[in-house]
């Protein structure tokens, strides 16, 4: 259920929620070597039926991270509803590792069911949330005109993540290689400008 990123030196791939990563003795090591891991990806709906984010190696995964200070990103397909108690207790428990909420947390607009439990999340320093694969969070019931760049509807979503978590825990992403085949790399970087953030200088700035 987790993907772990490699840096210079580093192995990427993917995780059971219950084998873990070089576990032995119940424990779980992350990184070693001449480079190690630079980020740790959990992918909640592929832990095995019935197991939690929460569970004995998905604990171990998170606080060693934090002992890196390597980020773990949450994957929310299937929705944030889902996940967002064990999101919760996993800050709680271990408030030393960065987080980031990927694309929204899969928020589909300001609207959705989800979205104040996204915006609950800034209670935790160390989450930041990425605004990014604008082009999968658009709304079921947005106009034609919506599903295209600048991807408007987004818009009100950057302008609360930013006065929420603040500009300094608001990344921007590209979800390339995927963005590709939707608006392109260059018109991408121009959506925060674009989309109707209304962000200031200061805020574009970070």
């Amino acid at each position: 259920g987790a993907s772990v990123v490699g840096g210079v030196g580093g192995v990427g791939g993917e995780v059971s929620g219950v084998s873990g990563v070089g576990s032995g003795g119940g424990g779980v090591a992350i990184g070693g070597g001449g480079g190690g891991y630079r980020a740790v990806r959990f992918n909640p709906g592929l832990w095995p039926p019935g197991e939690h984010m929460t569970n004995a190696v998905g604990s171990q995964m998170f606080a060693a991270a934090g002992e890196l200070n390597a980020p773990v990103g949450f994957m929310c397909f299937h929705g944030l509803h889902l996940h967002i108690d064990d999101i919760r207790q996993l800050c709680t428990e271990f408030p030393k590792t960065p987080v980031l909420m990927d694309h929204f947390g899969f928020c589909k607009g300001v609207n959705d069911p989800n979205w104040a439990a996204l915006l609950s999340l800034a209670q935790f320093p160390q989450v930041t949330v990425k605004a990014s694969a604008q082009f999968r969070v658009i709304p079921k019931d947005a106009a034609e005109e919506e599903e295209a760049w600048p991807y408007p509807t987004t818009g009100p979503q950057l302008r609360q993540l930013l006065d929420t978590f603040g500009p300094g825990r608001v990344v921007w992403g590209s979800d390339f290689p995927y963005v590709a085949e939707q608006c392109g790399y260059e018109r991408a970087a121009g959506i925060v400008d674009a989309c109707g953030a209304g962000l200031s200088a200061e805020e574009r700035a970070g």
